[in-house]
């Protein structure tokens, strides 16, 4: 039986739009008429309207001028950090209401045809419904740790990629998109208008500037873009299997894995090496970046090895990659032997940060409010 293609979408009904705006936030852009709260509370008047305009887009393939255009906000990343230098600041980009409704809709269709054809890469856990860090995070400790049981070392690597969601390539992820996921007629033509032809302008405080195109990247802000750059991703797991090394990817954080012995640790750092080259080729082919200087790499050993050989730098290209003794995965804290020493003491230590900031706050607060808050801490 030939493989199914996805060419055209099912039609949304009210009651699909209706549920999709009830259960989206309030949140408000300055690109919609209506504040999003206004617009929620209006919208069994104004459901017949966006049905229409979210049928419309999906039967001619076309996305409105108007729903690719965000408002982006510049948010210092630590108000520790010098206001002057551009590269402290986190972009905030803000779209549409009704643009988002769209996207959601699209987006229930395109999963739903992922999943059928079984195209969803299954060691990806972002984006995924029953997946996330934490599903990620067992993963990788599961395999870490049946690895020590069996007195192997393991190899850990992750992979840092520079800006990874802004430089994707339009041409090469609409190309993928047909050819690797076999979407066409106004599916395709609905994707490609989805990507091309869009524009941000830049708000601080009520100064907008004028729209700038976005020639590269997927929409920051938006709901399909991190689900398209998993796709656009993906390709880059069957180069990793090749080399026969464990991955687990969340988002754009990917994880490499290799179990070794200790009399095999030449071996496994040329085999890792060598994978290493593979990716960071196909990244360059792709028009993404690896950065070095944010990859880590650590290699755990079981607490009771009597064995602790000296682990040589990965290289890659002319760069070169230290042994880490402790990495910071997904959120999580890992150590050389998997304890959770440094794990816990880094929540303590955020813990004990957040309760200071609210101690201060105790002298503007009264015994009502402060007993209040302290019942549900």
């Amino acid at each position: 039986m030939p493989a199914s293609s996805f060419d055209s979408f099912s039609e949304a009904t009210e009651d699909e739009i209706l549920k999709i705006i009830k259960n989206s936030p309030s949140k408000s852009c300055m690109l919609d008429p209506l504040p999003t709260w206004l617009a929620k509370g209006c919208s069994a008047e104004l459901i017949l309207l966006i049905t229409n305009i979210v049928n419309t887009s999906m039967s001619t393939g076309t996305v409105p001028d108007s729903f690719k255009v965000a408002h982006v906000t510049p948010v210092l990343k630590k108000t520790s950090l010098d206001r002057n230098c551009l590269k402290n600041y986190r972009p905030i980009s803000n779209l549409s209401f009704v643009s988002k409704v769209l996207e959601k809709t699209v987006l229930s269709r395109l999963m739903d045809y992922l999943t059928q054809e079984n195209l969803l890469e299954p060691y990806q856990s972002a984006y995924k419904s029953g997946h996330s860090t934490e599903t990620a995070l067992n993963a990788v400790h599961n395999f870490i740790t049946s690895k020590l049981d069996e007195d192997c070392f393991v190899l850990l690597v992750l992979l840092d990629l520079s800006s990874a969601f802004d430089t994707v390539n339009h041409s090469i992820l609409l190309e993928r998109l047909q050819s690797k996921y076999r979407l066409g007629g106004t599916v395709l033509s609905w994707f490609n208008s989805y990507i091309t032809e869009r524009y941000q302008q830049v708000k601080i405080e009520d100064v907008l500037s004028s729209p700038r195109p976005l020639v590269t990247g997927v929409p920051q802000g938006s709901v399909l873009g991190p689900v398209l750059f998993s796709l656009y991703l993906a390709e880059l797991s069957d180069i990793i299997r090749h080399h026969g090394v464990h991955f687990h990817h969340y988002a754009d954080d990917t994880q490499l894995l290799l179990a070794f012995d200790k009399d095999d640790v030449p071996n496994a750092f040329h085999k890792m090496e060598t994978c290493i080259s593979a990716v960071n080729t196909w990244l360059t082919t792709n028009q993404l970046k690896l950065n070095c200087d944010k990859t880590e790499f650590i290699v755990f050993r079981s607490r009771f090895s009597e064995v602790t050989p000296n682990f040589p730098p990965l290289t890659v290209g002319k760069d070169s990659i230290n042994i880490s003794s402790t990495v910071r995965n997904l959120g999580a804290y890992f150590d050389q032997t998997m304890s959770l020493e440094n794990h816990v003491t880094n929540l303590c230590r955020s813990a004990n940060w957040q309760l200071r900031k609210i101690s201060l706050m105790r002298n503007y607060l009264d015994n009502k409010t402060c007993r209040y808050w302290s019942m549900r801490l």
